[in-house]
């Protein structure tokens, strides 16, 4: 158990939460709940600020979400130095969170560290340990948090990697492979196809196709023909499509990745488009 009261074994509901001391000016401070929320994010990119704590619990009703996820490309395991030290002092003020942080894998990722990480039991799944408190949850497992399923997929086709230096700024295992595939086929046949919740960072050609017109991101306008003809190229877009082809059902998808935020219906199934927002469940 941390000093916030939050047990960190890797049961499948971490609900032994008790309030966590919040300072406010004047050098006071105020007892500020630890709910059963919980709060999700688009990419981050190594830039976790968004987390700070007065944001969230403004933004979860004066309580602390008990998790906080990641849609992809968080991008913190970044560096090639080990002890990189932007990288420890994020690390630690997430650590220093009163809530639990996990993570979907993005494209923007470095693959090579991450996958050298401990991967340990969490939640009726996988994932890799970062810290105590921050986690990178394996492409295909099932996640029972706060007595909800997650059926979680990351990665994504980088379609800047011209411009970047393998190994140093992209990494092929972006690509998600036939294994990730099959392990997620296999964690979906045992709870019959039907999660509440989807997790992952780029969505299925059917969404994609719905917000088409929105696309591309940044200063990418000028290829907007390429973008999306590269996205339908995606080995995780056909995956995820695979699964929704398969009967997947689901309450919800949420997904990162494309740098805007829609919430839309496409064929009865709700999925909403996340980046620097938040939203709760």
């Amino acid at each position: 158990m941390d000093n916030n009261g939050i047990t960190l074994g890797y049961n499948a509901n971490m609900t032994n939460i008790k309030n966590a001391v919040y300072p406010i000016n004047g050098g006071k401070e105020m007892v500020v709940p630890v709910g059963h929320k919980i709060l999700l994010s688009g990419d981050t990119h190594g830039d976790p600020r968004r987390f700070a704590n007065q944001k969230v619990r403004v933004f979860c009703g004066d309580e602390y979400p008990s998790h906080a996820i990641i849609l992809g490309d968080f991008g913190l395991i970044w560096s090639t130095l080990i002890n990189d030290p932007y990288e420890k002092h994020w690390i630690k003020w997430l650590d220093e969170k009163p809530w639990i942080t996990l993570a979907t894998l993005g494209n923007h990722e470095n693959y090579e560290r991450i996958y050298q990480l401990p991967l340990v039991d969490l939640y009726g799944g996988k994932a890799y340990k970062v810290s105590d408190k921050v986690y990178i949850l394996q492409h295909g497992h099932v996640f029972t948090i706060e007595g909800k399923k997650f059926f979680n997929f990351g990665g994504a086709v980088s379609i800047d990697k011209a411009r970047r230096q393998n190994r140093v700024s992209w990494w092929e295992e972006e690509n998600p492979t036939n294994a990730d595939f099959y392990r997620g086929d296999e964690s979906l046949r045992k709870v019959n196809y039907n999660v509440d919740y989807v997790i992952s960072h780029t969505a299925p050609q059917k969404a994609i196709d719905y917000f088409q017109h929105k696309l591309p991101f940044g200063n990418l306008s000028k290829e907007d023909d390429m973008y999306y003809e590269l996205k339908k190229q995606d080995p995780a877009v056909h995956m995820l499509s695979a699964f929704l082809e398969n009967g997947l059902a689901f309450r919800k998808w949420y997904f990162g990745h494309f740098h805007i935020t829609d919430s839309f219906e496409v064929e009865d199934r709700q999925y909403q488009v996340m980046y620097e927002n938040f939203t709760t469940i």
